[in-house]
């Protein structure tokens, strides 16, 4: 991940609790709401409660006054009717007040006949002898609905009777519509009474006079009522509202008060809000993306780009590699000023490494050099040929160390050595100290680099199969070096050194079966490059091959050089 988006992904992650908190402050206002909707609801019910048991108080108040009048108890006309037909016209919330007999057969008035003893009020006053709340029903007389309202007539401690009245459900709503203007727009109030049948509904009239089937809950909530939430679906109108409803048992008992509230109302506005906040927060962020951009690339990515590029450039060997430090009080300023510092420490420390290497270096090829020259005395003395041969052998040996050694001083420093070059100045000493001027050694080379460890032993190996084939080539060994890179399509580059010389090998000759010291040497020395020895004799020649992958970058082949990468070149004739 880059440092840029490292820097975006900080300013999303500051955003993300702020958005988290507005969420959240979203959820708690929502619920604060929700919960005060309800306790307002409640209370309207409670309300609408209280305005519909004055009403009913005062019919009690009423039927109460009519029992107590003598005319009423005895039936007495025309007395009872003249009584009657004076109430009738002062409560226009009710109708006429009549009298009914044990029979149910009404007394006292001029209309027809009427019988009661169908309707369950009738019976209820007369058992209970309290005043009853009766249950919808259409007027026998009036053809309305009403509510009813029933008494026991006692004379003398006995009951001879009813007195009944109701209240006319039509004015009762119009009544409460005018009584809760100020109810919030769209709530409604619905009255139950203990049948469930609905009595009044604002809205959705037409519900009236059905039974209430879906919230039972309304009939059995305990004293003091309860709250629900309706659904859009489970509504007449479809609107979803948060309900309040009284008990059975509050006043006025035997009728249940529900009013609700819309949800649209509770949460009015709050969606505006949760957009303008998202919106608000967006535009935020944005602009500490922007500053991040802006800001961020001035200054925190620059300067760390340009501790990388120093780091880079120190890293490929470049010691003057620098940072520049605008700001040195800064935490990247000093950090740029303790890369500077380290770099100039480890500046001098590889020069004085670099001098120390050399001068050891030196005194390692000086007694390379003296060493083979005592070698070279000593091998002058030994009259026995074979021995005087394998002193002169170590002699090589150690020249072709000795040369590998002081081409670890090349431009491109300790860690890369030019095997090419190193190659054909092995060649030429060889050539030189082993064969007559008219027997060269051509050598085909590759541009190639190898490590110290792996140069040397190398050199041991090329010096090795060099004077192999000068022993074993003849008079005239015609001997061809080649020093080639190849892909083996694999794993990239591999290197391939061929010595190749006139004369044939033994039938059935396997190389590591050669018990000889210089093949074994040539067999140990390949193990340590991880490589591959062959031999092979084909058309009166002769041919060993060592194959093995480099451990340093190969440098680019040159457009004059063949599809192997070879340059070939001739050794000239020793002066």
């Amino acid at each position: 991940m880059t440092l840029m988006a490292r820097l975006y992904l900080l300013v999303l992650l500051a955003v993300t609790p702020a958005t988290a908190l507005l969420f959240y402050n979203d959820w708690n206002d929502r619920r604060q709401r929700e919960v005060a909707a309800e306790t307002e609801s409640l209370r309207y019910a409670h309300l609408i409660s209280g305005e519909l048991d004055r009403i009913v108080e005062g019919i009690r108040a009423q039927l109460d006054a009519v029992v107590a009048t003598p005319a009423v108890q005895d039936f007495r006309d025309p007395d009872c009717r003249a009584y009657l037909n004076r109430l009738e016209d002062r409560n226009p919330a009710t109708t006429s007040v009549s009298v009914y007999d044990l029979d149910g057969n009404r007394r006292c008035s001029d209309v027809d006949r009427v019988n009661i003893t169908d309707r369950p009020y009738f019976a209820a006053a007369l058992e209970s002898g309290a005043f009853v709340t009766g249950e919808y029903v259409v007027g026998k007389t009036s053809g309305e609905p009403v509510l009813p309202f029933a008494l026991r007539i006692e004379r003398d401690g006995k009951p001879v009777g009813v007195i009944a009245t109701t209240l006319r459900l039509n004015w009762l709503r119009g009544h409460l519509a005018a009584k809760t203007g100020h109810f919030p727009p769209r709530s409604s109030i619905t009255i139950v009474d203990q049948g469930s049948t609905i009595l009044v509904r604002l809205p959705n009239r037409e519900r009236e006079g059905t039974k209430l089937v879906r919230y039972p809950q309304l009939l059995t909530a305990p004293e003091g009522g309860g709250t629900l939430r309706s659904t859009a679906e489970n509504t007449a109108d479809g609107v979803a509202r948060l309900l309040g409803y009284t008990s059975l048992k509050d006043p006025p008992q035997g009728l249940v008060v529900a009013v609700g509230i819309p949800v649209e109302v509770v949460f009015a506005g709050m969606e505006e809000v949760r957009l303008r906040n998202l919106l608000l927060l967006g535009l935020t962020a944005l602009l500490a993306l922007l500053a991040v951009q802006v800001v961020g690339r001035a200054f925190i990515l620059k300067p760390v780009s340009g501790l990388l590029d120093a780091a880079e450039r120190l890293g490929r060997g470049d010691l003057a590699a620098r940072v520049a430090v605008t700001a040195p009080d800064s935490e990247l300023g000093r950090l740029g000023a303790s890369f500077n510092g380290m770099a100039a420490d480890l500046e001098k420390a590889l020069r004085h490494k670099d001098v120390l290497l050399r001068e050891v270096s030196h005194r390692v090829m000086n007694s390379l050099q003296t060493l083979g020259s005592l070698s070279a005395l000593q091998a002058r003395g030994i009259r026995d040929p074979e021995g005087r041969r394998q002193v002169e052998q170590t002699v090589l040996r150690i020249n072709s160390m000795a040369l590998a050694y002081r081409r670890l001083h090349a431009p491109d420093g300790v860690e890369v050595v030019d095997f090419t070059t190193l190659l054909q100045e092995l060649c030429a000493d060889l050539r030189a100290s082993m064969l007559p001027e008219d027997s060269p050694i051509r050598v085909e080379a590759a541009a190639v680099r190898l490590s110290p460890e792996q140069a040397m032993p190398l050199a041991l190996v090329a010096n090795e199969l060099v004077t192999n084939a000068v022993k074993h080539g003849g008079a005239a060994p015609a001997i061809t070096v080649e020093l080639a890179r190849r892909s083996d399509g694999r794993e990239g580059n591999e290197i391939r050194l061929k010595v190749r010389n006139r004369g044939t090998l033994p039938a059935g000759y396997d190389p590591a079966g050669t018990k000889g010291f210089g093949m074994r040497m040539v067999r140990s020395t390949v193990a340590q490059l991880k490589g591959r020895l062959e031999a092979s004799s084909a058309d009166g020649e002769t041919e060993f091959a060592v194959t093995f992958r480099p451990t340093v970058p190969q440098p680019p082949v040159p457009a004059t050089a063949d599809a192997a990468g070879r340059e070939a070149r001739e050794l000239p004739p020793v002066a």
